[in-house]
């Protein structure tokens, strides 16, 4: 819905550009269990994909707390900037949250290995868990882009309740 105005081109491109970054997060899980399953004629549908997670990686990897300050810079030039509309703000929002997520459950992952050190081994219980954090990660980006190229904001559930309430 565009219930806080009319929407430009612009807004659309950036709101959609902003879901790009949960995608980033969480292709490591895809290269570790799906890729490795689908075959290569069916692998270049992530190319591009790919390569924005190479250059992510390669320009903001090497500093450190780089994603960190990436975070940072999205809610302080984006998020609360009331002079950016709203469906940007409301877009950038919601894709930090999905990235929150996928850092909180990279967190409890790694400490679960360090707790059961067997998980770390390719299983069916990781490739299974690595799948559905990808492609639920996938279909939230690819619903929001929908939804944002249409100038129509996003409504995931618990997720966008959250975002409301940050975002005046």
């Amino acid at each position: 819905m565009t219930w806080r105005g009319s929407t430009t081109t612009w807004d659309r491109v950036f709101a959609c550009l902003v879901y790009l970054l949960p995608l980033i997060y969480a292709y490591p899980y895809a290269q570790q269990a799906l890729l490795p399953q689908i075959p290569p004629a069916l692998q270049v549908i992530f190319l591009p994909l790919a390569i924005v997670a190479s250059l992510y990686y390669t320009i903001i990897g090497p500093i450190p707390f780089g994603s960190l300050i990436l975070l940072i810079v999205l809610l302080a030039a984006v998020v609360r900037n009331e002079r950016i509309r709203h469906f940007v703000r409301f877009n950038t929002m919601q894709a930090i949250l999905v990235g929150i997520a996928l850092s909180i459950f990279s967190l409890l992952w790694d400490l679960l290995l360090t707790v059961i050190p067997g998980l770390s081994g390719v299983g069916i219980l990781t490739l299974t868990i690595f799948n559905v954090l990808f492609l639920g990660t996938l279909a939230i980006a690819v619903y929001a882009i929908v939804q944002s190229a249409r100038g129509r904001y996003a409504e995931i559930p618990p997720l966008s309740d959250a975002v409301y309430m940050q975002v005046r």
